[in-house]
C-alpha cells in the first residue's frame, strides 16, 4: 500500500516492502489533498501534497524523527506536536507543501 487515507489521517507508504523502490503522483486523499511521494532504500525519500480546499492536514510522520513542512516556495509551516502520533498543520487552498525529516 502506497497511501492510506482513513478517518481523516494520512499514512505515506504504511506497509511497503523495504527492498522495492516505488513512487506515486497525485493520489487523492481525504480532506481534498493530492499526495505525491517516493520510496527508496526502505524509506520515504520525498513527499509533498497539494491542498485543494485548505483543510487541516493530519498524518503520521513517515520518518521516526518526526516531520518538517514548508511551502513549495520555501516558507516554514508550523506543525503541531504529535497527539497520539498524529502530526497536523494548517493548509491554504491551492498551496503545495513539501514534507521532510526534521
Amino acid at each position: 500500500m502506497m497511501l492510506q487515507s482513513f478517518g481523516g489521517v494520512l499514512r505515506i507508504f504504511p506497509c511497503w516492502p523495504n527492498d522495492v523502490a516505488a513512487s506515486f503522483t497525485t493520489f487523492r486523499a481525504e480532506g481534498a489533498f493530492l499526495v505525491s511521494a517516493s520510496w527508496v532504500d526502505g524509506a520515504v525519500a520525498q513527499a509533498q501534497l497539494l491542498s485543494e480546499r485548505g483543510e487541516t492536514c493530519r498524518l503520521y510522520s513517515p520518518w521516526a524523527e518526526g516531520l518538517r513542512v514548508h511551502t513549495q516556495g520555501g516558507q516554514s509551516v508550523v506543525v503541531s506536536a504529535p497527539a497520539d502520533s498524529i502530526y497536523s498543520f494548517e493548509t491554504v487552498a491551492g498551496e503545495s507543501y513539501v514534507l521532510s525529516k526534521p
